[in-house]
């Protein structure tokens, strides 16, 4: 029997939701029950999707993102920090986990923030060979 439009969002939805939550290719087959051609052609479809909205964007709206994260993830360090400022040394159990949790997030940043600084560098590069080609033209 072949799905309705519906079915086939539902199943689409679904797949998404599993792949953004870091499940494997595997798992998300074996989870949804799906026939492996299907659920290949929908990941297909769902990345094609995603990559239209990426094209769609200008660096002012990555800019805009990536500067909402990093003020996101700033505030969950402070969160971490004035937690684990105000453990007793003596919560060392519970100690552990807050510092793996703070250092991924001090990750996070870091690689936002380089990021960042990389494509700062390349639209910079980009501006600089755009002036220079002018300037061969005019000549």
């Amino acid at each position: 029997m072949k799905k309705s439009r519906q079915q086939l969002q539902a199943e689409r939805n679904q797949v998404e939701r599993l792949l953004r939550n870091g499940l494997e290719d595997r798992d998300i087959i074996r989870e949804l029950n799906m026939n492996r051609s299907a659920f290949y052609a929908c990941k297909r479809r769902i990345f094609k999707e995603e990559a239209e909205i990426f094209k769609q964007q200008t660096i002012d709206d990555i800019a805009f993102h990536s500067s909402t994260l990093h003020a996101r993830l700033r505030r969950l360090l402070n969160i971490a920090e004035r937690k684990l400022e105000s453990m007793a040394i003596s919560d060392t159990k519970d100690i552990a986990p807050m510092l793996v949790q703070a250092k991924e997030i001090a990750i996070n940043i870091w690689e936002l923030e380089t990021q960042g600084i990389r494509v700062a560098n390349s639209e910079f590069n980009r501006n600089v060979h755009r002036v220079e080609s002018k300037e061969l033209v005019s000549r």
